[in-house]
């Protein structure tokens, strides 16, 4: 019995889930997804097609005979001509966690297919990984907008910082940003509360920030205790829960900084690696630019990076080169589907993938399905379940997913 060869559409619906890209500094993401989305296209149509359907004839014999003959014919509306390319860029769905600015290059997570979007991405984002950055500056100058291409303001001496000069003001900006975690978390400092998460952690676990909760003094439920001449009125109810929101707000856009130290000095540039979350691009511009004065001084950010996201890194990344879709795929795809004729839908995804892209994967011949099982691996969606115990902290970067 000969195996049904898998057709593109078949593999084109098994592209649901994570990939993580390499974005180039100074490139819109924008621009870099199109990029991404044409690559795709054209190496689904490069595949080979599906046989075309056949149609059936009656077609009369000779003058001298009245007998018909059945005749079967490519069929000319399933040619290649008539219905055009398969697959356009369009088709391809992509999401893209937390976005990296122009300046900004490293590793961008997209969700990519309906299934990863609404799926895969929308619960990476809730996760709320630390990412890794290494930011790139340069002493002696100032810029407009704290960046090294922008206008220069003025320039200043800058041989007299030392590493040890470095590291003692991001010792200081840790600790200050430690101080805050406290009130990020919703915890008051001093207090039993405070004490309890903290020595209750372990030690890779680190506080996250949570969302507003309400004063434990208000009065709500207490309104027949005291006189109604004390009692809230409802503007006031409608301020409380204003200043609430707001709060809560406030937290979420707060960034949270959990590791800041110097891994590299070679003046006038100098790298700091910063492990953070709910970070935004002008936060790591006026990081780096504000080091300036502490050191006596002035710095502008000569280029960032981010090199992980969570679970991921750089060695799980895909360049634009590699986004690929070999033919030896879709042969796999065909040989397992005819192997598990009998029961296709007790296959599981992870190993549906696994089996198609060739297990161990070839990290140095990555292409884009097996970027997505890594990254599966890395973030296995279906088992996602967070300890209640647990709420208040963020996922260690040690704990990663083999």
């Amino acid at each position: 019995m000969a195996s049904r060869r898998a057709h593109r559409l078949d593999l084109f619906r098994l592209l649901n889930g994570l990939i993580t890209i390499w974005k180039p500094p100074n490139f819109g993401l924008d621009r870099m997804l199109v990029m991404f989305r044409k690559k795709m296209a054209e190496e689904f149509n490069s595949l080979p097609s599906e046989p075309r359907l056949l149609r059936t004839l009656l077609q009369s014999g000779t003058e001298d005979s009245n007998k018909l003959t059945v005749t079967s014919v490519p069929d000319i509306v399933d040619s290649r001509l008539v219905l055009g390319r398969a697959f356009m860029p369009g088709d391809f769905v992509m999401y893209p966690i937390d976005p990296l600015s122009d300046l900004t290059s490293g590793i961008q997570v997209v969700g990519i297919g309906e299934d990863g979007v609404y799926g895969h991405a929308a619960a990476f984002e809730k996760s709320l990984y630390l990412k890794t950055y290494h930011l790139t500056g340069m002493l002696g100058r100032a810029s407009t907008d704290g960046t090294a291409t922008s206008s220069t303001l003025l320039r200043a001496s800058w041989r007299h910082v030392k590493r040890s000069r470095i590291d003692r003001v991001l010792s200081g900006l840790c600790t200050q940003f430690k101080a805050s975690t406290l009130l990020q978390a919703g915890l008051r400092p001093n207090t039993l509360a405070a004490y309890s998460a903290l020595a209750n952690r372990s030690s890779v676990c680190d506080l996250r920030p949570v969302a507003a909760e309400p004063s434990p003094c208000a009065l709500d439920d207490q309104d027949q205790l005291i006189s109604p001449w004390e009692r809230n009125s409802p503007e006031d109810q409608v301020v409380i829960e204003q200043a609430r929101n707001t709060e809560d707000k406030r937290r979420q856009k707060a960034p949270y900084v959990n590791s800041l130290r110097c891994i590299d000095f070679d003046p006038p540039f100098f790298t700091v690696e910063l492990q953070v979350a709910h970070e935004s691009p002008q936060f790591l511009v006026d990081l780096i630019a504000n080091l300036g004065p502490k050191l006596r001084s002035a710095t502008v950010l000569s280029r960032a990076r981010r090199v992980r996201h969570g679970p991921i890194t750089v060695e799980d990344s895909l360049l634009l080169k590699q986004c690929t879709v070999p033919e030896y795929l879709l042969d796999n795809f065909s040989q397992c589907i005819s192997e598990n004729e009998d029961a296709p839908s007790n296959i599981e995804r992870a190993d549906l993938l696994g089996a198609i892209c060739g297990l161990p994967i070839d990290r140095t011949r990555l292409n884009l399905f097996s970027n997505m099982y890594i990254c599966s691996k890395a973030f296995p969606f279906d088992c996602r379940s967070l300890d209640k115990s647990r709420d208040r902290f963020l996922t260690p970067l040690e704990n990663k997913v083999t």
